[in-house]
């Protein structure tokens, strides 16, 4: 379940992400950020019909989280779903127009041991104790237990360190001091926030940031620019006490 003790990693775990910590830091760029930012606006279009800056602009900030937060999610379990339209937007807490079936079979196919999504959900599952990545995503199911499982993991360090939630306070001070706004969301007007400092700051300082993708990493600097860390750490809690992963 969701909310069983995450077990420490392993000398092999740490090592593999030391190598991709260094291979992130150094090759993540305006390019492929901007790259993630396009792929959330791509599943945003698809999943509510909206735009991204529509969907974090929402007045319900917590709404606006849970809405980015499922997207994250979806780009996390991607290759080992199928789209499936969702009938009444009455069925998804989200109101999200279709869902991701889950393809076990996936977990077989030839190469996908490769991908970012696997090697993160990995990492996830060493860190929570499953035996397999396989069994770590039929517990998190839907694409809201997908982002759970990966919050949780940064929420030891967003959350639980002092000098690291002092510091993306830091940066989220200084994109709006900048100007940030989610409501003229282009890849120019993240990386003049900051956003790619703060997205190396996370790869460095979290773990499992060693093996995530460029949505992932963008996902998380919108949601820390639109609600800060105080308010992400607030809804993580209040997601793990009612163990809700509903679509």
């Amino acid at each position: 379940m969701l909310g069983r003790h995450f077990l420490m990693g392993s000398n092999s775990v740490g090592k593999q992400m030391a190598i991709r910590w260094h291979h992130l830091l150094f090759s993540m760029n305006t390019n492929q950020l901007a790259e993630g930012l396009r792929q959330l606006q791509e599943l945003s279009e698809g999943d509510y019909h909206q735009p991204l800056e529509t969907v974090l602009s929402d007045p319900n900030e917590k709404k606006a989280f849970e809405r980015i937060g499922r997207l994250i999610g979806v780009s996390l379990k991607q290759p080992f779903a199928t789209p499936r339209p969702i009938r009444s937007l009455e069925d998804s807490r989200t109101r999200s127009h279709r869902g991701w079936e889950l393809q076990v079979d996936s977990f077989q196919r030839s190469g996908i041991q490769h991908t970012w999504q696997y090697q993160t959900l990995d990492a996830i599952r060493r860190e929570a104790g499953f035996d397999s990545v396989e069994q770590l995503a039929r517990d998190a199911h839907y694409e809201r237990g997908f982002f759970s499982y990966l919050a949780r993991s940064a929420h030891k360090y967003i959350c639980g360190d002092p000098a690291i939630r002092k510091e993306m306070e830091k940066h989220v001070k200084a994109a709006k001091r900048a100007g940030f706004s989610t409501k003229h969301l282009t890849p120019e007007v993240l990386v003049q926030a900051g956003g790619l400092g703060l997205g190396a700051y996370l790869v460095a300082h979290i773990p499992v940031f060693g093996f995530v993708g460029a949505p992932v990493v963008a996902g998380f600097v919108l949601v820390l620019y639109s609600i800060g860390s105080d308010a992400f750490c607030k809804y993580i809690d209040d997601r793990f006490d009612s163990d809700d992963r509903t679509a």
